[in-house]
């Protein structure tokens, strides 16, 4: 190294240079290397920051993900003054939102990380964004999310970005000389890892909206009024109220006496009507005070006089 900076005329700067090591040790896991360089010994930095990504010794990314989710964290509760339960912005325009504050900063570099064993670290916050944006609470399994914010999963938004880079690389080969190397190797170095060259999805077409739609096939088997949705990617917009509303009153997840009772929170699950369990079910297809007789499938399509219904509704 000291014959190479003299040979190109370089002054390094030892007090910014540091030194990491890499490996799947866990005895060495704190053992810190002892470089020379022109009779300075360099800092050995554990938790190196490369391009914005925080590196560990087994390239687990914990530290880098545990960072990224106190910066989702501010920001959701940035979201969370765009909307309440019953006011804010509407759909398009949280969404809008959501995906300059919060996803863009969720998905830098996630080619990189995305793998990691702690990426539920990025999946809870972008959980919560999501139930921002449609008004759901909390129980609302997370299947849902997705289909009712109108934002393709961040599994196959992550995929979309890998592709993409890979496509970039293999393009431009002049331009990106990584393309060489990577075609190159043999062995992965650490074993234990899911390097991005590996990925089954690099070698075929990629439609986020296909794979979106066999995301909904596979996952919506166990939900909750999941024949509503025929399309995962169609797109509503509704002032807030009316939005909140209909999210709830879809997934089957609202502040019914039921649910009220199940947290604890009522002794009596019962409806104003006499039925003895107040659910959305109940409220919606058989409550003769609250019914709509159009049922889930006119709620779902906004048919005409489903606004003015929510708008009068009690619950929820």
């Amino acid at each position: 190294m000291i014959n190479y900076f003299k040979n190109w005329r370089l002054c390094l700067n030892l007090s910014k240079t540091e030194v990491s090591c890499f490996h799947l040790d866990n005895h060495q896991k704190k053992k810190s290397l002892v470089i020379n360089l022109n009779n300075n010994i360099l800092g050995h930095n554990f938790n190196p920051t490369y391009v914005g990504v925080t590196l560990d010794t087994s390239l687990l990314y914990r530290e880098h993900l545990e960072k990224v989710k106190q910066k989702l964290k501010t920001r959701n509760n940035i979201m969370y003054k765009l909307a309440g339960t019953n006011w804010g912005a509407n759909a398009n325009t949280l969404r809008t939102s959501a995906l300059a504050l919060v996803y863009s900063t969720a998905e830098y570099c996630c080619p990189v990380w995305k793998n990691s064993n702690h990426i539920s670290k990025i999946d809870t916050q972008l959980n919560t964004t999501m139930r921002i944006i449609t008004g759901t609470i909390s129980s609302t399994p997370t299947a849902w999310l997705p289909i009712l914010s109108n934002i393709v999963p961040a599994n196959i938004r992550s995929n979309q970005a890998t592709k993409k880079a890979w496509d970039k690389y293999q393009n431009s080969p002049d331009q990106f000389p990584i393309v060489q190397d990577l075609n190159n190797i043999q062995m992965n170095r650490l074993k234990s890892r899911k390097p991005l060259w590996l990925e089954s999805f690099l070698d075929r077409p990629f439609s986020p909206k296909d794979d979106w739609r066999l995301f909904w096939e596979n996952n919506k088997a166990t939900l909750f009024n999941q024949n509503l949705i025929a399309d995962p990617t169609e797109k509503v917009n509704l002032q807030r109220r009316v939005w909140s509303t209909l999210n709830r009153l879809r997934t089957g997840h609202g502040k019914c006496n039921y649910m009220l009772h199940k947290w604890n929170q009522l002794v009596d699950p019962s409806c104003p009507c006499g039925c003895p369990s107040e659910t959305i079910a109940h409220i919606v297809t058989e409550c003769p005070l609250n019914k709509f007789h159009g049922g889930f499938q006119a709620i779902h399509r906004v048919a005409n006089g489903v606004t003015e219904w929510i708008l009068n509704l009690k619950v929820l």
